[in-house]
């Protein structure tokens, strides 16, 4: 309790809780134009339940731009009723039916961006999931990386040490709740997880080369943790029913 006592006592330098990272970001390299939304049910202009499905929107994008450091932001997404666009639509992306209680499917090509269509059910709204889910799942659709676990053995983790997890709050394709992407480095990437096994390298890096080999820009990886940035624009919400 004592040393519980004298952490809360210490001041806060920079941000974060610990006060570890710097605030500030990137510059900006690709504004994805349109991500589709096929909602699993049917909506109208009216529903209540839009408002929600606004909100979990604009958190997703936040969440995106904060794990790529200012470098990437969604700027339209368009919202369909779930019987206007098919399960597989050629070009936009291939969907899975997922099971009720998960609430969300987005699946695509690995390592192929382009692919900007996932399906939300309700009881995702319904259960408050982590926004970090969808962003987690929209990474595995979009750029293709893998998660960065690879069993529940701790050493499996990354980064493998909890500590650095903590200082870093990275990798969201460890844990949902993280804001940021693994580095290269020894201390910021376990080599014993699934991106590692399928990609041979980090999810920052692996992140910059497909978006360089899609011909959208050159992403940096930070040399530093930054635990900003400013909340991007909000991204537009068009009905399409």
């Amino acid at each position: 309790m004592k040393k519980l006592l004298a952490l809360l006592a210490l001041p806060l330098v920079g941000c974060g809780i610990l006060g570890i990272g710097s605030q500030g970001q990137l510059p900006e390299v690709w504004v994805i134009p349109v991500a589709k939304i096929r909602f699993e049910g049917t909506l109208t202009a009216g529903d209540e339940r839009l408002q929600r499905i606004r909100d979990f929107l604009v958190d997703m994008n936040v969440r995106i731009y904060d794990l790529t450091d200012g470098q990437v932001r969604i700027a339209k997404f368009e919202l369909y009723n779930g019987s206007q666009i098919p399960n597989t639509t050629p070009g936009i992306g291939t969907m899975r039916e997922v099971p009720s209680n998960q609430g969300l499917g987005i699946i695509g090509l690995p390592g192929a961006p382009g692919y900007y269509q996932f399906s939300l059910h309700e009881s995702f709204l319904e259960r408050n999931y982590c926004v970090g889910v969808a962003a987690h799942e929209w990474l595995h659709a979009w750029v293709g990386v893998y998660d960065e676990y690879k069993d529940s053995d701790s050493s499996s983790h990354c980064p493998k040490d909890w500590a650095k997890r903590m200082e870093t709050d990275s990798c969201i394709m460890d844990n949902c709740w993280r804001t940021e992407l693994c580095r290269h480095g020894s201390s910021l990437h376990n080599g014993n997880t699934l991106q590692q096994e399928k990609r041979g390298m980090s999810c920052y890096e692996w992140l910059k080369k497909a978006v360089h080999d899609a011909g959208k820009g050159e992403i940096q990886i930070p040399g530093k943790y930054y635990c900003g940035p400013d909340d991007p624009p909000d991204p537009v919400i068009d009905l399409k029913f």
